[in-house]
């Protein structure tokens, strides 16, 4: 297993630098897991340009309004946003193997079934897309509660059972893991 370091390393979390490390194409098909108010989706919209499209889902209306509203901002019109619930069967609401890559940032401690997230991710991407897992470092003193965040092992034990292979893991910033698996 490869451990790479972004030059952000040391960052609290920059997307754009952990972005640039994982093989992010023009042209892409990529989806963003809990979206937010965008933090990954934009940057992710500008990595794939105009050809390619970033689905921004969330479970939260009001952080889809606030991706909408930042895309317009920046002149982004390949950002596509949707309401959705990623622990539901097929909760993504995408095609299968319609994607190229799955960005999950800082949603697994937030969600009760962490192997449906997972195993949605499996199902969307298409063969040898890649899965981008980040989350909170598990013993860093910022953060959500320590019970609630994932490990490394535990995310690596997760993505081997739905069939993932591991890629790399990257340092985040100061606070975060990355890991990437291929399909």
């Amino acid at each position: 297993m490869k451990t790479k370091t972004t030059a952000g390393a040391r960052a609290f979390l920059d997307p754009t630098r952990l972005l640039e490390a994982v093989g992010l194409k023009l042209g892409m098909e990529v989806a963003d897991f809990g979206c937010g108010a965008g933090h990954f989706a934009i940057p992710l919209a500008r990595f794939v340009g105009d050809r390619g499209v970033v689905h921004a889902l969330d479970v939260r209306s009001e952080m889809l309004e606030a991706v909408v509203g930042r895309a317009k901002l920046e002149r982004l019109y390949n950002v596509q946003t949707e309401r959705v619930d990623l622990e539901a069967e097929r909760g993504s609401k995408l095609r299968d193997g319609s994607q190229d890559m799955v960005v999950a940032a800082n949603i697994l401690f937030q969600v009760r079934d962490q192997r449906a997230i997972i195993g949605e991710a499996y199902r969307i991407l298409k063969p040898e897309g890649r899965f981008v897992a980040v989350e909170w470092h598990s013993e860093r003193m910022f953060g959500p509660a320590f019970a609630l965040r994932p490990t490394p092992v535990d995310v690596k034990a997760l993505a081997a059972e739905v069939g993932f292979k591991l890629e790399h893991t990257l340092e985040a910033g100061s606070f975060h893991f990355a890991i990437v698996f291929r399909k």
